[in-house]
């Protein structure tokens, strides 16, 4: 059941440009949109479109490499 509040999130990988953006349609359906490099990801929600390009800009990759290493130390394996 898709999270009231939350109803758009996106994955990005510090490693590779492939953004997979996930959307809340209904109360029991999130659908997955994936975008490449060259390509425009599309946020229904708060109608904002951005170039992929632009997303990795603004996000240091220093900072993506320190929010990986902070999530797999909290999280236990």
């Amino acid at each position: 059941m898709c999270i009231e509040r939350l109803q758009e999130y996106i994955l990005i990988d510090i490693e590779q440009i492939p953004v997979e953006y996930f959307c809340c349609k209904s109360k029991v359906q999130w659908v997955l949109y994936s975008y490449v490099e060259g390509e425009k990801v599309n946020f229904v929600r708060v109608n904002l479109k951005s170039a992929i390009a632009f997303i990795y800009d603004v996000i240091s990759l220093e900072i993506l490499i320190k929010l990986k290493e902070a999530i797999f130390r909290a999280v236990p394996v």
